[in-house]
């Protein structure tokens, strides 16, 4: 814009103080001028960019206002709220199964551990019906060192030769411990069924039927007393073998604790 004409066209100032008016003053007047109107510009065009920020943010207002009123907002809280009430509900649910589960492992963890050291409880008399020997045989001493490996550490051997016969058997006190292992075997007379039969006979006569067992060990197929002893209610097991022999002695120790259970 010409400013000189614009200002002598429009505004009525007297002649002389235009023309006193130098060019300096002039070109610091235009200067002055183009200045405000940068300023005036700018002013507009961050009013115009405000405007359409304010649009957009008005129209997305307007959107979401239609997409979600403020029902549907309290139901989607409360949807929240009902499913972390479910999951909740499912997380208790599960500790306690777990728990339950568990509780049941170590309840069967306590049964095995229990059974495991029943052994240690056990009193065992290892009779044999012979005279002693000056040494005691290898073979006796290899069963007596499965049963400690088993965990059976209160074994008492003993040698009694007046069990082969009725009369010298009927004299002896009634066995004390648990279980009355007989072996036959090493008394070398498991073979002689009769003779055999006869201290199985005797050997039964002494123990008490409501807290002990006893365990044949010869290496005959059949013990005519053993299936006797069990019908007048006695308990007695046989074994013809050191691989059946741990199996007999485990199952008389079951047999054992029954009985404590039952007498108490």
């Amino acid at each position: 814009m010409d400013w000189p004409a614009y200002l002598s066209i429009h505004l009525p100032w007297p002649q002389g103080l235009l023309a006193q008016t130098t060019a300096d003053e002039l070109e610091l007047l235009k200067a002055q001028y183009a200045n405000l109107e940068s300023t005036f510009q700018r002013y507009v065009d961050m009013v115009q960019l405000t405007l359409v920020t304010a649009g957009g943010i008005v129209g997305v207002i307007a959107i979401l206002g239609t997409a979600l009123s403020i029902k549907s907002l309290k139901d989607y809280y409360d949807t929240l709220k009902g499913i972390e009430g479910k999951v909740r509900g499912e997380v208790d649910r599960t500790i306690a199964v777990a728990l339950q589960r568990d509780r049941r492992r170590l309840v069967q963890l306590e049964a095995m551990v229990e059974r495991d050291l029943l052994p240690e409880r056990i009193a065992i008399d290892y009779v044999v019906p012979a005279n002693a020997p000056p040494r005691r045989p290898r073979g006796v001493s290899f069963l007596l060192e499965v049963l400690k490996r088993r965990g059976f550490t209160n074994v008492v051997v003993r040698y009694e030769p007046q069990l082969r016969s009725p009369e010298t058997a009927s004299q002896r006190d009634s066995f004390e411990a648990d279980i009355v292992v007989l072996d036959l075997h090493h008394a070398g007379i498991d073979q002689d069924l009769d003779t055999a039969n006869t201290v199985i006979a005797a050997v039964g006569d002494r123990v008490d039927s409501q807290r002990s067992v006893v365990v044949v060990y010869g290496t005959a197929q059949f013990y005519a007393a053993v299936p006797k002893l069990n019908q007048a209610d006695k308990y007695c097991g046989a074994s013809n073998g050191p691989l059946t022999f741990v199996a007999r002695i485990l199952e008389a120790t079951y047999v054992v604790d029954a009985l404590s259970t039952f007498s108490v």
